[in-house]
């Protein structure tokens, strides 16, 4: 009678997971966490009303692997619309990496960060050494473009720049400099049908030129950089980086967004070994 009660039983079971959509399903009542395993979208799928719809624990924590030609091995989002949401959060030490990405990275949006550089192997010594060198920074979006031309017969030149220069930038500013001597050359015309002249030297000078204009895209206008801004309710009286101010770093904004992401459920959610 058992046997036959606990057959009902499993296949009254398995025809509710196929009919769902999953192969195995368990549930927390008590935080209404859901866990499915063999779900029709996912190999895992949980979700969780308050804390981490997955947690893994392990040399590496979480693994995302996608063998398909056009797939994706980790897709983090948020519908969330305030400062604190976050698709994909990292946190580490200022010794480590919250994140590192092995290979080209790229974003259809805007980077926010406290300083970059780029980092190579040292052309002198490659195999000890690296090189690094700081970006350049200003308020405004700003593209540079330099070369050196040689003057005419009538010590002027024109410098013809690419077809799409007036389309991208607006608000030139130019600079030239004499090589190996001197002469008053000057901006004979700004720049108009993406070109320009410089005057004032002779024949078989060369001048180095350099103009920075302003970004004009559809991107830039719609994105402008902020210069100053408030800081949100929650992040006011807190810093990015206190322990250049001699602070503790619990003082950090990183700091109270992660004891506000529910850190006691995540601890809970897989045992640690002491």
């Amino acid at each position: 009678m058992r046997t036959s009660l606990q057959a009902v039983i499993a296949l009254g079971c398995a025809a509710f997971l196929v009919a769902a959509g999953y192969a195995m399903r368990g549930e927390h009542v008590p935080t209404g966490n859901i866990g499915h395993l063999g779900h029709e979208a996912a190999g895992v799928l949980g979700s969780s009303p308050g804390g981490d719809g997955a947690s893994g624990q392990g040399f590496t924590g979480v693994y995302g692997f996608s063998p398909n030609a056009d797939g994706t091995g980790v897709w983090g989002e948020t519908t969330g619309t305030t400062a604190d949401a976050v698709g994909v959060y990292g946190a580490a030490p200022n010794t480590s990496w919250a994140g590192y990405f092995n290979g080209h990275l790229g974003t259809s949006g805007t980077l926010v960060k406290a300083a970059g550089s780029f980092r190579i192997d040292h052309p002198l010594d490659p195999h000890n050494k690296y090189l690094s060198h700081s970006f350049v920074e200003s308020p405004d979006m700003m593209n540079l473009y330099s070369g050196t031309v040689t003057l005419d017969g009538e010590g002027s030149a024109i410098v013809q720049l690419p077809d799409w220069f007036e389309a991208l930038n607006r608000d030139f500013r130019y600079q030239l400099t004499c090589i190996g001597e001197s002469a008053p050359v000057y901006i004979a015309e700004e720049i108009a049908n993406n070109r320009f002249r410089i005057a004032g030297g002779h024949g078989s000078m060369r001048v180095s030129w350099q103009v920075i204009g302003a970004r004009r895209d559809a991107y830039a206008v719609w994105n402008p950089i902020v210069v100053e801004s408030w800081k949100g309710a929650r992040e006011r009286g807190r810093l990015l980086h206190p322990e250049a101010y001699g602070m503790a770093k619990t003082m950090s904004i990183a700091a109270d967004r992660e004891r506000r992401s529910a850190p006691s459920i995540r601890r809970a959610a897989v045992p640690r070994s002491e």
